[in-house]
């Protein structure tokens, strides 16, 4: 997540951006850990007021490994009819996009350590493990 934001940042900014922007890319990975933090913060406090049928959370690792499955369940969940009937079209798409890879990016040991330190409650919260 971490590498990809970052790239993403950068693109934005070459893409959109007025001027050259004048940080360097550790004070853009802090900036996405406090994004990262704030948002998480305010979704972790407010998610017991959602009704169960209004929300759904799925792991991209499990999306990506049962598509149809995890489709069912979002259906369930959300209360939004005969999955059935879209079930073809959903199975469909995934079939179209199966031979999708995402991009390697590799990170330094000192940003797993900060990543570790810095998401660990995230982490822990939705279940996923430190490398």
């Amino acid at each position: 997540l971490v590498p990809s934001t970052i790239r993403l940042w950068q693109l934005l900014d070459k893409l959109q951006g007025f001027q050259i922007p004048k940080y360097d890319e550790a004070w853009l990975k802090n900036y996405i850990f406090e994004c990262q933090d704030l948002m998480y913060q305010a979704y972790t406090e407010q998610r017991p007021n959602i009704p169960a049928n209004q929300l759904v959370e799925v792991k991209f690792e499990d999306l990506v490994a049962n598509p149809s499955e995890q489709m069912e369940r979002v259906y369930q969940q959300l209360e939004l009819g005969e999955f059935e009937k879209t079930q073809p079209a959903i199975s469909g798409y995934f079939e179209q996009k199966k031979d999708h890879k995402t991009n390697p990016l590799e990170l330094e040991e000192s940003t797993r350590l900060e990543i570790d330190a810095h998401w660990r409650g995230y982490m822990e919260e939705f279940g996923y493990q430190a490398e």
